[in-house]
């Protein structure tokens, strides 16, 4: 699309969000207050939700709120932690241990949109479309459900970004009239943004140059789309996003069955 563009027409890292630690400590310990006893692993690629919930009768409630601090603070040191690895992956253009690091955040702090956000980000870059368009749905749905918490839920938080994003993986996927509804919303949030109206401009170009459907088959088999199967062997992406965040699926399953009983 542009001189400084990468391989997918998005201009090199300009998709990921970068917050000091100063700012993801912030927005993790409010997130946590808002979900004071509930701490869930990733879906989709990574695993099951694992909630822990509020049933405390068989528990002395000093102590379970002081085991709900402690948990709070390893939580924010951990996920601050993964987050700034996964941004010097990105930095550093290894998009696939960027990918573990994000999914690992997401172990640690399934509500925060800023973590599935770069997810996202980094399966564009990897050319999982498939996975873009579910993580940005995500993301979008928890910005939207800390929203209801005030403005300061989701500072940092760039829906615009989300939908450009979107409808990147969408036109790299040949679904191009979705692309385009999908980065009207983007533009919509950020009028006049040259990157946006790029990549508009860029979809009505190659539809143009793609108008029988031969043409379009052609042209999306050279995008080359990845399935996420075909970057992690079986069993691979939860072990590694496991060790990053020194979450274990039975551990987790234990502890949530000790607060229950």
């Amino acid at each position: 699309m542009n001189q400084n563009s990468s391989s997918h027409g998005v201009p090199e890292r300009s998709n990921f969000v970068y917050l000091p630690r100063e700012h993801l400590s912030s927005f993790a310990r409010h997130d946590l207050k808002r979900y004071p006893v509930k701490k869930a692993a990733a879906n989709g690629h990574s695993g099951v939700f694992k909630e822990i919930e509020g049933h405390h009768d068989r528990r002395d409630r000093e102590a379970i709120e002081r085991e709900i601090k402690a948990e709070r603070e390893r939580t924010i040191k951990t996920g601050t932690k993964l987050f700034e690895k996964g941004v010097n992956a990105v930095k550093e253009g290894d998009f696939k241990k960027a990918f573990v690091f994000f999914t690992g955040c997401q172990l640690v702090c399934l509500e925060n949109p800023i973590y599935t956000l770069n997810r996202a980000a980094v399966s564009l870059e990897l050319k999982v479309y498939k996975g873009v368009i579910i993580d940005t749905r995500m993301a979008l749905e928890k910005a939207d459900a800390a929203a209801k918490h005030g403005p300061q839920a989701i500072e940092g938080f760039d829906r615009s970004k989300a939908y450009y994003i979107s409808g990147q993986a969408l036109f790299h996927m040949g679904e191009w009239a979705r692309a385009e509804r999908t980065l009207v919303v983007a533009l919509l949030g950020k009028p006049g943004d040259p990157e946006i109206m790029n990549a508009i401009r860029t979809l009505h170009e190659t539809a143009r140059r793609c108008k029988c459907k031969e043409d379009h088959a052609r042209w999306v088999a050279q995008q080359g789309e990845v399935d996420l199967d075909d970057l992690f062997a079986p069993g691979e992406l939860e072990k590694a996003a496991d060790e990053a965040s020194g979450m274990n699926r039975e551990e987790c399953l234990r502890r949530i069955r000790s607060l229950r009983q």
